[in-house]
């Protein structure tokens, strides 16, 4: 409270300073006031004696006695008279013009000033006011140099030399040379300032009160001088001398109270004064001056314990610079200047700034609040701004501009995420509503433009969402200045205290969709409000009966009266699209299952927009509702292309789900229901605009030719297109589930065959030339399709028949086209029926044909492996491991094991039957979750960088963390520990591992390095990090990532390898050794090393594989690595082991580059493959009386089609017994591979040369006969 009575007493002072001075300079005003009014009347009397001597072209009339009021009236309410453009304004002579107007013309021709005068008179006074200055502190330097004059003398005669020019500045003004009276001025405010601060600085001959308060007397002399002689430039420097006053008299120490009361009092008169004056630019200079005066104490003296003082004073300026600001507009009711809106502009941005700054540490949690608190105090200053003075609209939109802004900007202050979104949309509606009820073009502006703010963070939302679902949130981050000051260091990052979103919101509602849906909201009730007050002009608008090139008839708003409610069932279906995505990905849909949903949203949206548009009679929304489509034809065709490309891996994927599920189903299934709901979406909408193709006479080009296409028929043409790629990719997916193989291409041309059939047919029946049209294009492509594809893919039985088949129907086509298309109608149903019962029938003939003859299956396979079977289990399957000598027994082809056959024979009669079975191999399961976390205290103590890692208040399992170093960071081992706690400072961490390590090991082209750190599952809220550098120079870390790392390794099956040859080159520096994995085409996928060396090493190697090592050798490169070991104190590391994609190499070439270090020994090599296994129901096996053996080895056999494998469905979580092999041995039914049976033709050549003979000669007899006929009864053309 002492500084508040110090600031008062100061006040009372500075009036008691001050105060003469104001009174003086309103009674300089008041007799201003009556010299005006006597100047007045002495030319009202003079008028009539001047008026003899001036001819003029009227009647002379008496004037009416002018008084001080009139004037005053007459300034403020007569309107300005309008000025015509046509009637130039006349000059005043002679002969017409009054006493008053000649003065005045008088008083304007002298006050022109030439250049040689401006630059006698007033630039070269200010120069030698420069001059004498600098003249004044060489002077000092040449007395301290040459010891002429003492201190005392120095002091006293340079405060002597500045009252001399001021007296001398006075009399100049006096003799009105006003100029020359400004720079001795300004020289003497120069002397006397730098006299003081010599006086007390460099001499320490006055103590700093006395100093400060002769600097303050100079400030104030100067200020009068210039206030009274009506001299800006003089105020300007006194201004200028004011502020520097407390810099050149500092001591370092802080005095907030006395420095800022000071400044307080200096812009309270220097406003005041340049107020009165109307000098603009002074005001604007002393809010800069104060602005900086408090940036660097700011800098130099702020602490946490001065923000009670430091709120204080800022909202004392922040109040002086307000009210002058309005001043002229409220008190004077005059209209504003331009400094009078830059300090209504500026004087909240820095205040509020102030404030953030000072209250970011303690009260961040508030400035919500404060910005509120803003808006509030310029909404009132702008109520009454309206009332005091209506005619200020400038002011008046500015007050309340400051007051929407810091509104605004209170939501992402008091708010974060979605509620930022939210409640700016809600603020924008608002504006609008104001913006109408007021008819207010700026307050409508200002809220659609939030509104498209609004949209621009939905679609950063969704670029997030697309980009990262895994990691993106809505919610903002905030920065906290407590952790930002624990954390030193140029490379520190900064610390953000991010919360996830709630789990419970991250599924269909959370803050995204939330966002969507107030956007959506707020288009449709400002599309509802647009539209009911602007309707009259829109269905204007729509129907084109008002010229749009018009601006005064059809403005924005009827536009948006149509377009606003086109934009919501728009941002419906982005809505949609994201958030099904979102809900997909969080449960791991697959291709299918995306584009399925996004076509069935779209269709959806696409029909209510051409709803929309014939509710609201706008055509302009059946651009809309084409674009929709076009995007939706977008969809189809990249589910399309997907499911022709990608539908085999992923229902391998789906495999899990697909067993019962939808996608078994022909058509029911998210696919093909996306495809239904976009044919029924066309359909609709074709029907809808059946009869909306009429043009309006006020179309233009574009719009004409646009129109001149009918709707109805592009979406018949859509829906067509559309059906035919649905039974395509239905049929092939059909294909792929049902393992139909080349059957699948067959059906896809009878599929289209049939169409385009069924299509000609409804064109004739119809009288429809478009879709006949259609049809013939369909046959044309089944055509394309059957000759440059189905040629080429399909084997000989089903290539006859699609060629067959399409060679048939071509020609009924062509029959029925030319010879009954008018009775058609007649024969739907019968030629339907003769078509599709053919085609049945060649389906089920196709699909038979593909079955494998089991005819001497068991004597054509060359080896076998009898099975150990349990007859005590209860599992209902076993399971039996492939050996992997298998491999180099299995055909050689194709390699794909499509020869393994489990035969039960019985062992009296040597009967056989073949057991149905599974081939299953398991791989790698890899998934990654990265949570948010925040990196705190980041420190370097005692030879160990430590770290903390917060996982906020969602605490999820990790068990990685990978350290982030920089690049320029190289050849380093450190050891790592990891703690954890579920408090930030706690008594007790828990190790994790004490283990891990950083490694960067940086050769010529080459780098390596190791920055993960692996430790047990847990679930902690922090967890800490300690890498040991000892007396190494810290590693700078760059960022930390923490991990829920999962990786589950298929089972392997281990073999061991002969090394064939180990050699070491001296001329490369090369070891080189050979493997043989002793079977061919075995599927490995990593080998195992034992390395026989003393010591510690590192060596980059190479591996390559092969089929045989026969001249020429053909190696394979298959990958580079590391091999090391790291054995220090706190670091046990060793690299044995090399992964790879599988290969089917029996041998595999491993180089080690040694360089100059010892060569390495390899002493053995263990290869591994990933483990598969053949699943069969153990039903089967437990027969009395039969020999039960898996038979491998046939170069003839297709690969078998069993429905045990739709049965089983997946084997991962399938409970089976282990069932063993026994050795392998030859099969002893075994008698050769099958000898091809001979064709039917080659069987019975002398049958077939007789049809053929006869068939010529009924034909060609047949040919002549119809020829004759023809040549006798010629028809006309």
């Amino acid at each position: 409270m002492d500084g508040v009575f110090i600031l008062f007493a100061i006040g009372i002072g500075a009036w008691i300073l001050l105060g003469p001075i104001v009174v003086f300079l309103l009674f300089q005003r008041v007799r201003h006031m009556e010299d005006r009014i006597y100047r007045l009347e002495r030319s009202k009397n003079s008028s009539a004696t001047e008026k003899t001597h001036i001819e003029t072209t009227e009647p002379a009339k008496p004037s009416a006695p002018i008084h001080s009021a009139d004037i005053w009236l007459n300034d403020v309410n007569q309107p300005p008279q309008p000025r015509s453009r046509s009637v130039p304004k006349k000059t005043p002579t002679a002969a017409t013009a009054s006493p008053s107007a000649i003065s005045s013309l008088a008083d304007k021709t002298e006050t022109k000033v030439s250049f040689e005068e401006l630059l006698a008179g007033k630039w070269l006074t200010w120069i030698g006011a420069v001059a004498v200055i600098l003249g004044v502190g060489f002077f000092f330097k040449y007395t301290i140099d040459t010891g002429l004059i003492g201190e005392t003398g120095r002091v006293v005669l340079g405060v002597l030399g500045g009252m001399l020019c001021f007296a001398g500045g006075a009399f100049a003004m006096l003799r009105n040379y006003r100029w020359l009276s400004q720079s001795l001025v300004g020289a003497a405010l120069g002397i006397l300032y730098f006299s003081l601060f010599a006086g007390y600085r460099w001499y320490e001959l006055m103590p700093q009160e006395l100093a400060f308060g002769g600097m303050i007397l100079s400030t104030a002399a100067v200020l009068s001088f210039a206030g009274y002689f009506k001299a800006q430039p003089t105020a300007v420097l006194g201004l200028i001398g004011g502020f520097l006053t407390p810099v050149m008299l500092s001591t370092g120490q802080d005095a907030q109270w006395s420095l800022f009361s000071y400044i307080f009092l200096l812009d309270a008169g220097v406003l005041g004064l340049a107020t009165f004056r109307k000098w603009q630019p002074t005001q604007v200079l002393a809010f800069v001056a104060t602005l900086f005066m408090w940036l660097g104490w700011i800098e130099q003296h702020y602490a946490p314990e001065k923000m009670s003082a430091t709120l204080i004073l800022m909202t004392a300026f922040f109040v002086l610079f307000a009210l002058l600001g309005v001043w002229h507009n409220i008190i004077r009711r005059e209209q504003a200047k331009a400094a009078d809106f830059f300090l209504i502009l500026a004087t909240p941005v820095a205040y509020f700034s102030g404030l953030y700054a000072v209250t970011l540490k303690e009260f961040s949690a508030l400035h919500g609040v404060l910005a509120i608190a803003m808006a509030a105090v310029y909404l009132a200053l702008g109520l009454v701004a309206l009332s005091r003075h209506p005619a200020g609209r400038r002011v008046i939109i500015a007050m309340g501009g400051i007051a929407a802004s810091f509104l605004t900007l209170a939501i992402p202050l008091q708010f974060t995420g979605h509620w930022v979104v939210i409640a700016w949309a809600a603020e924008s509606l608002l504006l609008v509503e104001l913006g109408l009820r007021f008819n207010e073009v700026r307050l409508r502006q200002a809220g659609f433009g939030l509104l498209i703010f609004v949209q621009m963070l939905l679609a950063y939302y969704s670029a997030g969402t697309f980009l990262e679902p895994n990691q993106f949130q809505t919610r903002f981050t905030r920065i906290d200045p407590i952790a930002l000051e624990t954390m030193p260091g140029s490379a520190m990052q900064p610390t953000i205290n991010a919360t996830p979103d709630d789990p419970s919101w991250t599924s269909i509602f959370n803050g995204r969709s939330l966002s969507f849906l107030a956007s959506i909201l707020v288009l449709a009730v400002l599309g509802w409000e647009y539209r009911s007050r602007f309707a009259a002009t829109s269905d204007q608008l729509s129907t084109r009966e008002t010229n749009i090139s018009d601006p005064t008839r059809a403005g924005p708003s009827s536009w948006l009266g149509i377009w606003l409610p086109a934009c919501v069932p728009l941002a419906a279906w982005a809505m949609l699209i994201v958030e099904s995505f979102a809900f997909g990905h969080a449960r791991h849909w697959r291709f299918p299952n995306y584009t399925g949903m996004f076509l069935i949203w779209t269709s959806l949206i696409a029909v209510s927009v051409a709803l929309m548009s014939r509710w609201l009679n706008t055509r302009e929304l059946r651009i809309v509702t084409a674009g929709l489509f076009t995007i939706l034809g977008a969809l189809l065709a990249i589910t399309f292309v997907g499911t022709l490309a990608g539908w085999q891996s992923d229902w391998r994927s789906l495999e899990t789900v697909a067993n019962g599920g939808l996608w078994n189903l022909f058509l029911v299934n998210p696919r093909g229901l996306g495809f239904l709901f976009a044919i029924a979406a066309a359909c609709f909408v074709a029907f809808l605009f059946r009869r909306d193709d009429s043009e309006q006479p006020t179309d233009t080009e574009w719009e004409r030719q646009f129109y001149d296409l009918p709707l109805k028929t592009i979406l018949g043409l859509f829906a067509n297109i559309t059906a035919l790629m649905m039974l395509t990719a239905e049929v092939y997916a059909q294909g792929v589930v049902r393992d139909w193989g080349t059957t699948s291409s067959l059906l896809i041309t009878i599929v289209w065959t049939c169409y385009a059939i069924g299509t000609l047919i409804a064109g004739i029946y119809f009288r429809s030339s478009s879709i006949r049209v259609l049809s013939l294009s369909l046959f044309l492509l089944t055509t394309s399709k059957v000759f440059f594809y189905d040629i080429w893919h399909l084997n000989t039985a089903i290539r006859f028949i699609a060629f067959g088949g399409l060679g048939v129907s071509l020609f009924l086509v062509s029959f029925l086209y030319r010879r009954y298309r008018e009775r058609i109608r007649a024969w739907i149903a019968p030629v339907l029926i003769a078509i599709l019962v053919p085609l049945a029938a060649l389906a089920n003939s196709t699909t038979a044909y593909a079955a494998d003859s089991a005819e001497n299956v068991l004597e054509t396979l060359t080896h076998r492996y009898p099975i150990d079977t349990d007859e005590t289990t209860t599992d209902a399957y076993g399971e039996m491991v492939l050996p992997p000598g298998l491999y180099g027994i299995a055909r050689r082809d194709l390699g794909d094991l499509g020869d393994l056959r489990i035969l039960s024979v019985d062992v009296d009669t040597e009967a056989w039957e073949e057991i149905p079975y599974v081939l299953s191999r398991q791989t790698d399961e890899i998934r990654t979750v990265t949570p948010k976390a925040e990196m705190l205290n980041l420190s370097e103590v005692g030879g160990t960088t430590q770290f903390l890692l917060a996982l906020g208040e969602t605490r999820e399992p990790v068990n990685e963390i990978d350290i982030g170093i920089q690049s320029t960071d190289r050849n380093y081992e450190r050891s790592v520990k990891i703690f954890a706690a579920n408090q930030r400072d706690p008594q007790v961490w828990n190790l994790l591992t004490d283990k891990g390590y950083l490694l960067d090991v940086s050769r010529s082209g080459h780098r390596f390095q190791v920055h993960r750190v692996h430790f047990p599952k847990s679930r902690f809220a922090f967890y800490k990090v300690e890498i040991h550098n000892g007396d190494l120079p810290p590693l700078k870390i760059t960022g930390v990532t923490i991990l829920d790392h999962i990786h589950v390794q298929a089972p392997r099956v281990e073999s061991p390898a002969r090394i064939v040859s180990n050699a070491t080159s001296p001329e490369t520096k090369q070891t080189t050794v050979v493997f043989d994995f002793g079977y061919d085409r075995l599927p490995s996928v990593g080998i195992k090393l034992d390395i026989n060396f003393v010591g510690n090493y590192y060596r980059t190697v190479q591996l390559d594989a092969t089929d045989s090592l026969e001249e020429p050798v053909r190696w394979r490169t298959v990958r580079s690595g590391q091999l090391y070991r790291i054995q220090r104190l706190g670091v046990n590391v060793v690299e044995d082991h090399l992964e790879y994609q599988q290969i089917t190499g029996r041998y595999l070439r491993l180089t080690i580059n040694d360089g100059d270090d010892r060569p390495l020994k390899i002493a053995g090599c263990t290869a591994e493959s990933l483990q598969q296994t053949v699943v069969v129901e153990n039903r089967h096996l437990n027969v009395a009386g039969r020999e039960i053996a898996l038979y491998v080895g046939s170069e003839s056999l297709q690969p078998p089609r069993y429905d045990l494998a739709k049965t089983i469905g997946s084997t991962r979580q399938l409970a089976a017994s282990k069932i063993n092999f026994r050795p392998v041995e030859k099969n002893p039914f075994f008698t050769g591979p099958i000898q091809p049976k001979l064709p039917w033709s080659e069987e019975h050549q002398g049958l077939l040369w007789t049809v053929t003979i006869c068939g010529v000669v009924v034909l060609g007899t047949l040919t002549a006969f119809l020829l004759k006929n023809a040549a006798r009864n010629p028809e006309p053309d």
